[in-house]
């Protein structure tokens, strides 16, 4: 711990508001452990990784209640709950008009062709006035 800045001491753990500061420093040790091969490290190289793995699952922990740099991440959900519904029927409108686009564009059924003389020939229409 002496490398990153704590003297040595009795204490054996440490607040992540402690390590902070020094996380740079952490993961520049443990990248110098990563080249060496397993069997030749060192105690301090594999606990230099092993610190980093620990501090990299707390992140992970902690990122994934409340995003960093969140104050009122509780207000920012409820925003969200409360915009979610507008922004549904935005996509679903888009959905709708991208649809009717591509029916308008879509070409005559195969079953209805251009005469020669420029006469449109459709289908046959049932009793209900479906082709």
């Amino acid at each position: 711990m002496a490398v990153i800045g704590f003297l040595p001491s009795s204490k054996s753990r440490f607040s992540y508001n402690q390590l902070q500061p020094k996380l740079a420093e952490i993961d520049r040790q443990a990248q110098l452990a990563d080249a060496v091969e397993d069997s030749l490290r060192t105690p301090f190289q594999k606990q230099a990784i092993h610190l980093r793995e620990v501090v990299v699952l707390y992140q992970r922990l902690k990122f994934s209640l409340q995003l960093p740099d969140s104050p009122d991440f509780l207000g920012e959900l409820v925003q969200f709950q409360k915009a979610l519904p507008a922004g549904v029927a935005a996509v679903r409108a888009k959905q709708r008009r991208e649809a009717l686009r591509n029916r308008r564009s879509r070409p005559w059924p195969n079953d209805s062709t251009l005469r020669s003389d420029g006469e449109l020939r459709l289908p046959a229409r049932d009793s209900t006035g479906r082709p």
